[in-house]
């Protein structure tokens, strides 16, 4: 098995690639929203275009919104080191326990590695504000389950 710092730095790569992949989707769906309610504003008239104006627009920000979240996502992916080993749990850092993995980094989900899950969390998180400032050997409840630290990158 590889050791804990390659799999940070694959998680790293993991996440970068779907906070990018979501920005992508983002803007794409965000013009597609645009070009949407611009055709409907010169098509329609009266009530009807009104209406469909503005639900375009709150498309629009609903997407901005999204798309604004990703974009500090990928802020802080960038400033974070994977090449840095951690001695405590702080943001960057990759947890192993007898039960699970975590990446402490942004909330992306369940990431595998070489056959091993990983959550992608963020610090702001219920586990996550758990987790700062543990280290090796602490142990802390997550589901109900009692878990170990058992290496720390």
């Amino acid at each position: 098995m590889e050791d804990l710092a390659t799999h940070k730095k694959k998680l790293h790569q993991l996440c970068l690639d779907v906070v990018l992949d979501r920005i992508h989707q983002q803007k794409t769906a965000l013009e597609a929203a645009r070009e949407s309610t611009n055709s409907d504003s010169k098509s329609s008239a009266g009530d009807k275009h009104e209406t469909s104006r503005a639900m375009g627009q709150i498309e629009q920000e609903k997407l901005a919104g999204q798309l604004a979240q990703s974009n500090k996502m990928w802020a802080l992916m960038d400033q974070l080191d994977p090449s840095q080993r951690h001695k405590m749990v702080e943001p960057g850092s990759v947890v192993l326990t007898n039960g699970v993995g975590f990446y402490l980094a942004v909330s992306v989900g369940k990431l595998e590695i070489d056959g091993q899950f990983f959550f992608a969390i963020s610090a702001a998180t219920p586990i996550g504000q758990q987790l700062l400032g543990k280290k090796l050997g602490d142990h802390f409840t997550f589901n109900g389950k009692e878990l170990e630290i058992l290496d720390l990158a």
